[in-house]
């Protein structure tokens, strides 16, 4: 069967068999050859099976003689007659072998098919077999006949109860009464007479079996179950019994081991005609009784995936997690449904699993150790993404994508611009354009906006509100001193590229290059932004160098034109630092003054420290021992902008939990599980409390947070996401006193139709001036 020219014969045979089964029970049609009329599919189909017997005999018997073969047909040339000393003739040996070929096969393969239906239609049984398979044995290879196989009992009994409750021969097998008949349950039975056991019927009926036709397997790990004397002969019983049956239940028992150990199993939702139109849970795997049984399905689907390219070495301990989902594996779950699938994953699969990022393996780890082991070796890091070709024409290029040496060398182009020291001496301008956006903020959102006297109130969107700021500081420090125009260009741009986003993780057509047959309009606006925004630098540039302005994306241009970057590096980074980080510093933003305005205690101690120290703002925004500080981290601790980070991968192989994982695999870090499930943080973590921070020591933060990534791949953009939020939180609250006035419902799942990825606290904010604001 392993040739496809030879693939007809397992039809051939199932096809012959349904005359073969109506001549079992009236042989009489065969009279005048009615039989081969009435069935005359099955005649041929039967015909078919013959001829191919007859070339597989004439290819053995070429064979012969042959030193050391010891198979089925060399014993049957062997065998004598007892009286005569006569060999087995042509026509005898030919019909031996049709029959261990049919007996040996279809009806194994029934039972593989039916153990296989109830095992993905139990996912108690499934999840108990498959623990104990990859208990038992450390690799694939150690699956043999032997004291590992046998002592799967639970595997044994789940074929047990397969062949129970769906034996692949169903029917009685007659048997002529011999001379002086028997007396059977009280009625004589005279010679002559045929007899048969229905095995369906026995094995089904209440009388002989409770819960009959429940697929329970545990019923046959109960010794007074084994030894009740139960009827069960699905290879039939006595002298006549199946003499192929070790051999069937070891090649079952060998081949499911190996499948449970290699392959994870579901049933697919397509093509259930052989399913039973009840209620019952798993519902019967139905055959048709053609001598052997007659079946279609089931349609499972396996992960191949975790074997081809598992992610792991095969000498260290098993990984599990979710299995893979067509297209896009769990992409769209890591960034839509992220806290959810956090806390299900990790409860499921343990502190280390494996998820699947299109058809790439992802190893998650949880625990502040894993983080630590994998961080060792952070400077040969990768970030490369699996995210497909939508993402890589947006991002692909971009520094934070880069690895090895050529991130080492191009990052010198785009990161000292973003360095501590180079953000620390801009502080007068954040802090200005801080006290500029917090004092238009009535003005801005003058619909939500109320004055009473020497009160005045504002109402709007927390998102809405905020979105712009980050934008506006961002830009200034590429780009220098913008004009109006410049500013509202890029708020377009900003837009446009903002509704990109979904299509990064919606995947399917998306994550490839022919899908733009697929969504023209999509693929048409990723064109359209793509010219746009490099002929809105490009005009920045013309006017900056016209200017004789060395801003620092004159530099990184000057850099482009010397060889020193591609085109694609120089586009994507600059959407890197200005765009993409967009939503990530808003996100930031919303959320603290979220919790800020929910814990009125926390509101009153910011605002008491922030008048405190107003006269020496600068300083007090650039300290990380303030409250102010706390506040910023406590609220990037609870909400993460990614739960899942982006992922790195290590060149080397990292040992986590006995997990081998390979070498260049992209390892993801649970982000909440870190910050937020971490026991570092206590009984409380869950709860917004700065005040933690106060007496820990910045080494102890090292592998227990998880805010900007890790080592010397930490995001640039720290010094001024931290400066820039301080000092909006800083000039908001000196102002304004904050309450929230309604809140959107939250949803446990988010849509991917939303511009917003990252989860944007979405509030609608309330600020009301604060008594000594003329004070400014």
């Amino acid at each position: 069967m392993e040739e496809a020219s030879f693939r007809y014969v397992g039809e051939a045979i199932e096809q012959s068999n349904v005359r073969l089964g109506v001549l079992m029970q009236a042989p009489e049609l065969t009279l005048a050859g009615l039989d081969r009329k009435l069935f005359s599919g099955a005649a041929k189909a039967g015909a078919r099976f013959v001829k191919f017997l007859r070339k597989l005999l004439q290819k053995r018997l070429q064979q012969e003689p042959a030193d050391g073969i010891k198979d089925i047909f060399s014993f049957l040339q062997q065998c004598k007659d007892a009286q005569t000393g006569e060999g087995l003739g042509a026509m005898e040996i030919s019909t031996e072998t049709a029959t261990f070929i049919v007996a040996g096969s279809d009806t194994t393969s029934t039972t593989m098919a039916s153990l296989a239906h109830y095992l993905v239609w139990s996912p108690r049984c499934y999840k108990r077999a498959v623990e104990e398979v990859r208990a038992r044995f450390s690799c694939a290879d150690e699956i043999t006949f032997g004291a590992k196989l046998n002592s799967c009992v639970f595997l044994r009994a789940c074929l047990d109860e397969a062949l129970r409750i769906t034996p692949p021969g169903g029917g009685p097998l007659w048997r002529e009464m011999e001379r002086g008949g028997a007396r059977i349950d009280g009625e004589y039975l005279p010679a002559g007479c045929e007899v048969g056991a229905g095995i369906y019927a026995m094995h089904r009926s209440p009388r002989n079996w409770p819960n009959p036709d429940s697929y329970t397997p545990e019923r046959w790990l109960d010794k007074e179950t084994k030894s009740a004397g139960q009827p069960y002969f699905p290879f039939n019983i006595g002298p006549r019994s199946c003499v192929g049956k070790p051999l069937a239940l070891a090649q079952i028992m060998l081949t499911f081991a190996r499948i449970l150990w290699e392959f994870d199993l579901c049933r697919a939702d397509v093509g259930k005609s052989w399913l039973e139109s009840s209620d019952a849970e798993p519902p019967e795997y139905m055959l048709q009784d053609h001598v052997t049984g007659h079946k279609e399905g089931p349609t499972v689907v396996h992960n191949v995936l975790s074997k081809l390219y598992s992610g792991t070495l095969s000498q260290g301990k098993q990984i599990s997690g979710p299995k893979w989902q067509f297209p896009n594996g769990q992409i769209f779950d890591k960034f839509v449904n992220g806290r959810a699938k956090s806390d299900e994953w990790i409860k499921k699969f343990g502190n280390v699993y494996r998820v699947w990022g299109g058809c790439s393996p992802e190893i998650v780890i949880t625990t502040p150790e894993d983080l630590r082991i994998f961080s060792s070796d952070g400077e040969k890091h990768g970030k490369h993404s699996n995210m497909g070709w939508f993402l890589d024409q947006l991002l692909g290029r971009c520094i934070g994508f880069l690895q090895g040496e050529e991130w080492k060398q191009k990052r010198q182009i785009f990161y000292p611009t973003f360095s501590h020291d180079k953000i620390a001496a801009r502080i007068n301008l954040t802090e200005s354009a801080a006290n500029k956006f917090t004092e238009d903020l009535p003005f801005v959102h003058s619909d939500g906006y109320i004055e009473t006297g020497p009160r005045k109130t504002v109402s709007f969107r927390v998102a809405d509100g905020f979105r712009k700021f980050p934008l506006d500081v961002t830009a200034s420090i590429i780009y220098g001193t913008m004009t109006n125009a410049e500013r509202d260009d890029l708020w377009t741009l900003a837009e446009k590229r903002l509704a990109l986003w979904p299509f990064t993780i919606l995947g399917g057509p998306y994550r490839f290059s022919w899908g733009s047959w697929f969504d023209r309009k999509s693929y048409s606006l990723l064109n359209e932004y793509t010219i746009e925004w490099r002929n809105y630098n490009d005009r920045i540039v013309e006017t900056r160098r016209a200017s004789g302005i060395k801003t620092p994306v004159v530099l990184i241009y000057d850099a482009y034109e010397a060889g020193d970057i591609t085109l694609e590096n120089l586009m994507h980074s600059l959407d890197e630092i200005i765009l993409t980080n967009l939503d990530v510093m808003v996100h930031a933003i919303t959320w603290a003054i979220k919790n800020i305005a929910e814990n009125k205690k926390v509101q009153q101690e910011l605002g008491d420290e922030i008048d405190a120290n107003w006269d020496r703002l600068h300083e007090y925004i650039s300290k990380s021992d303030t409250y102010l500080h706390r506040s910023f981290m406590e609220t990037l601790r609870l909400q993460p902008p990614a739960v899942f980070n982006i992922g790195e991968t290590s060149p080397s192989v990292k040992t986590f939990n006995g997990i081998l994982v390979e070498p260049n695999t992209m390892v993801l870090v649970d982000v909440l599980a870190i910050n937020v499930r971490n026991p570092f943080w206590g009984s409380d973590s869950e709860e917004f409390r700065p005040s933690r921070f106060e007496n820990i020591k910045p080494t102890d933060l090292r592998y227990n947070i998880a805010i900007f990534g890790f080592g010397s791949r930490k995001c640039p953009g720290q010094y001024i996401a931290a400066q820039g939020i301080k000092a909006l939180l800083a000039h908001l609250l000196r102002r304004y006193k904050i309450d929230i006035v309604t809140e959107r419902k939250e949803k446990t799942e988010r849509s991917a139709e939303k511009s917003e990825v990252i989860p944007i606290a979405d509030v609608i904010v309330q600020l009301t001036s604060r008594d000594f604001v003329e004070l400014y």
